[in-house]
């Protein structure tokens, strides 16, 4: 249990309005991120018994190529997520 403690605390995910990122590490922090405006595919998996508790890990892609550019992993209502990234892009698009 406190090795999924110790995992979860090395993560730090952010979605604000105008992008997405995950920071890692403790010491030495790595971080990637993508724009909001350029996620052009969202995956969801909650596989087991955890994904039916809203557990699941979220994965942005963008148009820049095929591969993940982020990964929110086991996190709580990862559908929710998505809905919030995707109203994020919507309203993005009426700024327009």
């Amino acid at each position: 249990m406190s090795w999924i403690l110790l995992q979860r605390s090395l993560r730090l995910y952010l979605i604000t309005p105008r992008r997405i990122e995950v920071v890692k590490g403790f010491i030495a922090k790595s971080s990637n991120e993508v724009r909001i405006e350029d996620v052009r595919a969202i995956n969801v998996h909650t596989p087991g018994l955890a994904g039916l508790l809203g557990v699941g890990t979220v994965e942005f892609a963008s148009a820049g190529g095929s591969e993940i550019d982020v990964e929110f992993k086991q996190v709580y209502a990862a559908h929710r997520i998505k809905s919030l990234v995707r109203r994020l892009q919507d309203a993005r698009d009426e700024e327009k």
